[in-house]
């Protein structure tokens, strides 16, 4: 834009001319120019910069303007005035005018084309910037004290106003999303969203949601009305809660933010049954192993086995092996009847599958019992009867049953009893008639083909009568000692025989439960004299066993011998000062060693290094 120096006089000559022009003009028959606030309409975000326009539309050429502005100063502020482009290629000049933000005006604005020219075609008077305040409401930008003039006067004009809505208000959320969920499965969050200007469809609007391991920030989609959905697939291995919130955006960049919803998120996913690796088949009255591997979307809470076997049933919990795998045991019935079962698997959430119901095949693998195997009476004289019985049991069925019995000249029978029975009692009774020892045992099957032998056992026949003992007796050394050099045992008794004796031995228990079995010297009167068997201290016990030519044995009562430690001297069974009081009464004697049981070291003198023998063992017991 040029302006003139000689500025002051070209605003007087305009002055005169505007006067003058006031005073002679005519209206001419040219058409009507149009001065308009462009756009007329627009709305605005609170504390956004925008532009409007003042246009012209000139009804014929044109050479001058001026106008003024009233806006609303509690909704704008106007920044800045710029010449427009409708005298474009022309000197001109042009004055922004005065902006009072307060009042809510512009005035003086003015501009005009410097020397000879006009402009008929539409063009911008001015252009004017313009802040919105954070203030919801609309503002009228009115034009007033409008002018255009040609070279000689004002032309004919019509003036548009122009409106602005600053729009600060927030979209409005009405949130319909269902309040419950479930693990793995689709959920759609549904909101209403309204705004005062802007049409739904202008929305933006999004849903922030987190769920386990799930979550996204996603735009919702338009569906019609005022309705925006998003579809989420929720985790399938969560049951915490799904969250989200909802944002929404109109067009001038007001929002609207709802506080976090908490949706409650159910399991509704069955557990899985993945495996049944239980035993293929059993065997009677022994364990079945359930071994059921299974898997939850959450957790496997437990697993339970309902089963049935011959008389026997229930519903085992399994025990959690803490790899997937369930296991579990049942003892089986006894029967060959199938084991029929089937599982469930319940999760934490109470969500449950059943497997289809199993049957396994249970064979018989417990052998025949044999039980109280017995020959009554177990020496019998020849030709007596001897009456050989046995308890033969099976869990299913008793098939066949054998005696074995094997004579002295160890020939051998084998012969059937299995008819021979009275209840699970099976007997064999008869006579023999070679003397001497024979041996038996039962041999027995079951109905599977399971087989058992029981213990072999004998019985006598011939001489029955056992050696007789009596007198049994002892003597010792006068004193005692344990000592082997001065101590002796001598054990005697009498042992007879209707026919003869064969051997007679003294067994003879030590005070530490070890025992010695020695054999007696004699003719009908037998002895043993030891100066070691009893050369520890303490207390003995023995018995007299002696058999005869026949193979019959007979043994004595048991009968109890005390050997005292030499500390213990007056043998009561502990050491006390009376013990040290008759060593006093022989202090200082003498006499062959071990004389008196005072001598405690067998040395032949009562001195103090027997008190000392003895102090060493004050207040022992034995």
């Amino acid at each position: 834009m040029e302006r003139s120096k000689f500025g002051a006089s070209i605003v007087f000559i305009i002055s005169v001319i505007v006067v003058v022009g006031a005073l002679i003009f005519t209206v001419e028959a040219a058409g009507i120019t149009v001065v308009s606030i462009d756009p007329s309409s627009q709305i605005v975000s609170p504390g956004s910069n925008f532009t409007v326009n003042v246009s012209c539309a000139p009804g014929q050429p044109i050479k001058a303007f001026e106008l003024k502005l009233l806006f609303n100063a509690s909704r704008l502020s106007v920044d800045s005035v710029i010449e427009g482009d409708i005298f474009s290629g022309y000197s001109t000049y042009f004055n922004a005018g005065i902006i009072n933000n307060t009042a809510g005006t512009v005035i003086d604005v003015y501009g005009l084309i410097l020397g000879a020219g006009n402009v008929s075609s539409n063009g911008t008077l001015v252009s004017i910037n313009l802040s919105a305040k954070s203030v919801t409401g609309i503002s009228t930008l009115g034009l007033y004290d409008v002018g255009v003039t040609n070279e000689t006067h004002y032309v004919s004009i019509t003036v548009n106003n122009g409106t602005v809505q600053i729009d600060a208000t927030s979209p409005e959320i009405v949130d319909n999303s269902p309040a419950t969920g479930t693990t793995g499965d689709a959920y759609t969050f549904n909101v209403s969203v309204t705004d005062n200007v802007d049409g739904a469809d202008e929305l933006t609007v999004k849903v922030d949601w987190s769920h386990g391991s799930q979550g996204a920030n996603e735009s919702m989609m338009y569906v019609g009305g005022s309705y925006f959905e998003r579809t989420v697939i929720l985790d399938q291995n969560s049951i915490s809660n799904m969250t989200y919130t909802i944002y929404a955006n109109d067009t001038y960049g007001n929002t609207n933010t709802t506080t976090q919803v908490s949706v409650t998120v159910y399991d509704n996913d069955n557990p899985l049954l993945v495996a049944d690796n239980s035993d293929a088949s059993g065997t009677t009255g022994d364990p079945f192993n359930f071994d059921i591997t299974a898997s939850d979307n959450i957790g496997v809470g437990s697993v339970n086995v309902s089963w049935s076997h011959g008389s026997l049933s229930g519903n085992l919990a399994l025990s959690d092996d803490g790899d997937g795998t369930w296991s579990g045991s049942v003892t089986l019935d006894d029967s060959l009847g199938n084991l029929v079962y089937r599982v469930q698997v319940n999760d934490t959430s109470g969500n449950y599958v059943r497997g289809n119901q199993q049957s396994k095949t249970i064979a018989d693998n417990d052998n025949p019992q044999v039980a109280s195997l017995s020959a009554t009476p177990s020496t019998q004289n020849i030709g007596g009867y001897v009456n050989i019985t046995a308890d033969v049991t099976d869990n299913i069925a008793v098939g066949y049953v054998y005696l074995n019995i094997t004579y002295p000249d160890m020939s051998v029978q084998n012969f059937s009893i299995t008819s021979n029975k009275s209840g699970d009692t099976y007997y064999c009774n008869k006579t023999y008639s070679m003397m001497g020892i024979y041996t038996y045992f039962i041999w027995v099957n079951d109905s599977s083909g399971n087989t058992n032998i029981s213990a072999t056992n004998t019985f006598l026949i011939g001489d029955q009568t056992s050696p007789q003992i009596s007198n049994v007796a002892n003597a010792t050394s006068n004193p005692l000692d344990t000592e082997p050099s001065f101590g002796w045992v001598n054990i005697t008794c009498d042992v007879t025989d209707n026919i003869a004796v064969d051997e007679v031995f003294l067994n003879i228990t030590n005070p530490d439960g070890s025992y010695n079995n020695v054999t007696m010297n004699g003719i009908n009167s037998y002895y043993y004299n030891s100066s070691t068997a009893f050369s520890t201290h303490g207390n003995y016990s023995y018995f007299i066993w002696a058999n005869d030519t026949s193979g019959n044995a007979g043994i004595s009562s048991s009968y109890d011998f005390s050997m005292p430690p030499n500390w213990d001297v007056d043998m009561n069974g502990e050491c006390k000062v009376f013990d040290l009081t008759l060593l006093s009464n022989h202090y200082d004697e003498t006499g062959i060693p071990g004389w008196i049981r005072e001598d405690v070291d067998n040395n032949g003198v009562i001195q103090i290094l027997d008190f000392v023998f003895v102090s060493n063992h004050y207040n022992e017991v034995w």
